[in-house]
């Protein structure tokens, strides 16, 4: 099984995020999960207010109708909310679960269980500190997703905000080795279509650096975060 969550936050809607992410998602990320998993992908993407919208547009528009199942994934109880549109359909004999949602009052929990193994998010710091202490939570047990490692944290730039402070941020913890940021959304868009999200990474940050157009990812956190930032 393979798990995916996008995320835009709870605040300021980022659609060119979630557009990007799946006008690239059949024909080369999802080509690389396949590859990666024997029986199951599930994808979540909390959307915000637009969710409805952008699932019409982003993923029924796209579906073949003749290839959807008809089942209820069961992670979507978890979200709390009714605000879901949700459906599954088959590639190559696999189950691709695909649900979009606008805000969940029991994401936490909700994280805690679908333990995703890829996480693409805004670049803003309640979202990524998220994502990074769930990444923490789960460095140390095994699981049904063990099969891609610590899980991969993408950051991506929302570069239309004042002062394009969620660059800022991005980049900070990307110099720390904890995640992969995306400047813009073209970035975003180039990794995806090389595939880069999907590739594992043991190289350290410096050899990273010298691969900023086919960024690979960084892994959970290291002893210079925990000192520097979180101080324990």
């Amino acid at each position: 099984m393979v798990n995916l969550y996008i995320t835009v936050g709870a605040t300021i809607p980022f659609d060119g995020m979630i557009n990007t992410i799946f006008e690239n998602l059949n024909e080369n990320i999802l080509k690389h999960l396949l590859s990666l998993s024997p029986n199951e992908i599930n994808i979540f993407a909390q959307c915000g207010s637009t969710f409805n919208f952008l699932y019409e547009k982003d993923i029924i528009n796209q579906v073949d109708k003749n290839l959807v199942v008809k089942t209820i994934n069961p992670y979507n109880k978890l979200l709390n909310t009714e605000e879901l549109k949700s459906v599954t359909f088959k590639k190559q004999n696999i189950n691709i679960n695909i649900t979009f949602f606008n805000l969940s009052s029991n994401l936490n929990n909700f994280l805690r269980e679908f333990k995703p193994n890829i996480v693409i998010s805004h670049a803003g710091t309640g979202s990524l500190l998220d994502a990074l202490a769930n990444n923490n939570n789960n460095n140390n047990k095994k699981d049904s997703n063990e099969n891609l490692g610590v899980k991969k944290i993408v950051a991506v730039v929302n570069d239309s905000l004042m002062n394009n402070h969620q660059l800022e941020i991005g980049e900070k913890l990307e110099s720390y080795g904890l995640l992969t940021c995306c400047k813009n959304l073209k970035e975003l868009e180039q990794n995806m279509k090389r595939g880069n999200f999907i590739k594992d990474n043991s190289k350290n940050i410096d050899d990273t650096r010298t691969f900023s157009n086919e960024k690979l990812l960084q892994r959970g956190f290291n002893e210079a975060f925990n000192n520097e930032v979180l101080m324990f």
